[in-house]
C-alpha cells in the first residue's frame, strides 16, 4: 500500500465540534482518501510531522477550510488548486521541500498568514503583493533571489521575515529579519529600479557605439553613477532624513535634465543651426 501508517491510526476520525482533524505525527507518506469524503465540513486540518511528499488537488474541495498546517513534512510540490480555498486564513508551511508556490497561491484572498520558511524557495509568487488580507509573511531560511517589490503596498503587512536568505542580494543580510526594513528596501527599490533598469540599458546600448558618442556615454554613466551613490546614501541613512534623501535624488534628476537641455543647444549652436527638436 501506498499509504504508510500505524494499524491504530487506519482511521480518519470525524472532525471535532469546531471542524477540526488532527492527522500529525503518524508517520504518513500519503493521505488517505477517506479524509475527502470529509472535505465539506473540516475548518482546520493538521497534517504536520508526517513523510507527506505531495498535497493531492484534491485539497481544492475544502471549501470550508480556514487553517491548512502541513508543517515538517516532505513536501516538494502544492497544486494550484490551493487557490479555491476562498476561506483560508492560515496557510503553515514550513520545513519542507518547497522550490516553489503556483501563482494560486496569490488567490488566496482572505489569507493573513503565509508561513513558508525552511525551505528551498527561490522566488514568491508575484501576486503575493495582490493579498489584501496579509498580516504575517515568513520565508526566512530559503534560496530567495528576488521578492516582489510590491508588498510595500501592503498596509495590511504587520511581519515580513526573510532572514538568511544570502541571494536576496536585493535587501542587505543584516535587514532581512527586520519588518521596516525590509518594507523600506521594497519601496527604495519599487522607486528607482525601473528607472536605474533604463538608464543602464541606455548605458551599455551608448557603450556599444562610443567611437560615434563618447561624450554621451560619458555622461550617461555619470548619470548612473549619481544615481547609485543617491540609493547607497540612502540605505546608509534608513530610516533618518528619507524623505530628505529621496526628494534630494528628484532634485538631482531635474537638474540634470536641464544640463542635458543645455548641452544640446550649445552643441546645436557650434555645429552650425542644427533644428533642435
Amino acid at each position: 500500500s501506498l499509504y504508510k501508517m500505524d494499524d491504530e491510526d487506519d482511521l480518519v476520525p470525524q472532525p471535532d465540534e469546531k471542524g477540526a482533524i488532527n492527522l500529525s505525527n503518524r508517520a504518513w507518506v500519503n493521505l488517505d482518501p477517506h479524509l475527502w469524503t470529509l472535505s465539506d465540513r473540516i475548518v482546520k486540518l493538521d497534517l504536520s510531522y508526517n513523510h507527506i511528499t505531495e498535497i493531492p488537488s484534491q485539497i481544492g474541495e475544502m471549501i470550508m477550510l480556514r487553517e491548512l498546517v502541513a508543517s515538517f513534512n516532505k513536501i516538494v510540490r502544492i497544486p494550484k488548486e490551493i487557490g479555491t480555498l476562498k476561506r483560508l486564513k492560515k496557510l503553515y508551511l514550513n520545513s519542507n521541500r518547497l522550490k516553489k508556490l503556483p501563482e494560486e497561491v496569490g488567490l488566496l484572498e482572505m489569507l493573513e498568514e503565509l508561513i513558508v520558511s525552511e525551505n528551498s524557495l527561490e522566488m514568491l509568487p508575484s501576486n503575493v503583493s495582490k493579498m489584501a488580507n496579509l498580516r504575517i509573511l515568513k520565508v526566512s531560511n530559503n534560496k530567495l533571489k528576488k521578492i516582489p517589490y510590491d508588498l510595500a503596498e501592503l498596509l495590511t503587512l504587520e511581519v515580513i521575515d526573510c532572514a538568511n536568505n544570502p541571494e536576496l542580494s536585493a535587501v542587505p543580510l543584516k535587514w532581512q529579519g527586520d519588518t521596516d526594513s525590509v518594507l523600506f528596501t521594497c519601496r527604495l527599490h519599487r522607486d528607482y529600479s525601473v528607472q536605474l533598469e533604463e538608464v543602464t540599458k541606455s548605458n551599455n546600448e551608448l557603450s556599444k557605439h562610443s567611437q560615434f558618442m563618447e561624450q554621451e556615454n560619458l555622461i550617461m554613466k555619470e548619470r548612473v553613477m549619481n544615481l547609485q551613490t543617491e540609493i547607497d546614501e540612502i540605505r546608509l541613512n534608513i530610516p533618518k532624513n528619507i524623505a530628505l534623501k529621496l526628494e534630494k535624488a528628484k532634485q538631482l534628476a531635474e537638474d540634470q535634465e536641464l544640463m542635458d537641455d543645455k548641452e544640446k543647444r550649445q552643441k546645436g549652436a557650434n555645429g552650425g543651426g542644427c533644428n533642435i527638436s
